[in-house]
């Protein structure tokens, strides 16, 4: 392409894929490897004849009869597609400027709704003026009625409160007398529920002393918590300690991992010692598998005497 001239690159860029089809087969090239090239190759080639002086308006070659009919036949083909291309392309137009008259009916159509809502929406704001003119007088007249029927319901109050007025100083008197002797019956109570907390304290502080005599801190020892239970419960029983108290009073002999678990229970279930204590053994993933495999494995310490050591068994069973 850079040793052609202007006119021939401007001939080159501008023939279309049909005409440059049918200039190559003019040059002697074969028809099937004419159509299998893209416009870019054809470009290439068209380019190469030209800078080698080729003239396809003079072009001179023997005449194969057979050869000739098939050229002929292939020129009529590329004019028929470029017919065909060319219909193609006039009705592509065609449909264009009808879209395009449709587009603009379209739009007249919708110029005219337009107007025509417009003046709808003026008939309406007029209607809305006359409808709002009216109402207002409907309203200042019935607003005229209220004023004189408010007027008549204000003289009835004021001789119904006149007749009131007695009645609720005898209602006031009557109400002080009895928040004096609501008053007295609370702070009786007040004090009776002091007396019971106070009361309640003690008992729990005397109970608390006297456990702290007979019973350890939680054992290290998973296993051991059953026996531990049933000894803290054996001093509850020796005690006497009421079932309200039990889990208050074994709070603070339990590890911190089952003080932790009690801070996060319910209330109902913290203040419970036996639902208290059937969480905690589930915390420490006490089953009747860990019992077992406990008890059938464990071995007396040197130090431990029998007698803690058959303790110890009885309390996996």
């Amino acid at each position: 392409m850079e040793s052609l001239t202007p006119a021939q690159k401007t001939t080159v860029t501008k023939s279309s894929t049909e005409r440059l089809r049918l200039l190559l087969l003019k040059s002697g090239y074969a028809q099937e490897v004419v159509l299998g090239w893209s416009i870019e190759q054809l470009m290439s080639k068209y380019a190469e004849l030209l800078a080698q002086g080729w003239d396809p308006a003079v072009v001179t070659r023997p005449v194969d009869p057979e050869l000739e009919k098939m050229r002929l036949a292939d020129e009529m083909e590329m004019i028929r597609m470029e017919l065909e291309v060319r219909e193609k392309e006039l009705e592509a137009e065609r449909e264009q400027k009808e879209k395009e008259a449709e587009e603009k009916e379209r739009e007249r159509e919708l110029r005219e709704k337009e107007l025509e809502a417009r003046e709808k929406k003026r008939e309406d704001r007029q209607k809305e003026r006359e409808a709002e003119k009216q109402r207002k007088e409907m309203e200042l007249e019935l607003e005229k009625q209220r004023g004189e029927l408010r007027q008549k319901e204000l003289d009835a109050e004021r001789d119904k409160m006149m007749q009131t007025d007695r009645l609720a100083a005898q209602q006031l008197e009557f109400e002080r007398e009895k928040l004096k002797s609501e008053s007295k019956v609370k702070e009786q109570e007040i004090d009776v529920k002091e007396r019971a907390q106070n009361d309640e304290m003690k008992l729990i502080k005397r109970y608390g002393d006297a456990l702290a005599q007979v019973i350890s801190l939680q054992p290290e020892e998973v296993t051991d918590l059953p026996a531990y239970f049933r000894g803290v419960e054996e001093q509850f029983k020796r005690l006497n300690v009421p079932r309200k108290y039990q889990a208050r009073l074994i709070y603070k002999y339990l590890s911190a991992r089952a003080r932790v678990l009690c801070s996060r229970l319910e209330p109902d279930v913290r203040d419970d010692y036996d639902r208290m204590k059937m969480a905690v053994l589930k915390e420490y993933g006490l089953t009747a598998k860990c019992f077992l495999e406990r008890f059938n494995t464990m071995r007396k310490p040197f130090n431990d005497m029998f007698i803690l050591f058959t303790s110890k068994l009885r309390g996996l069973l």
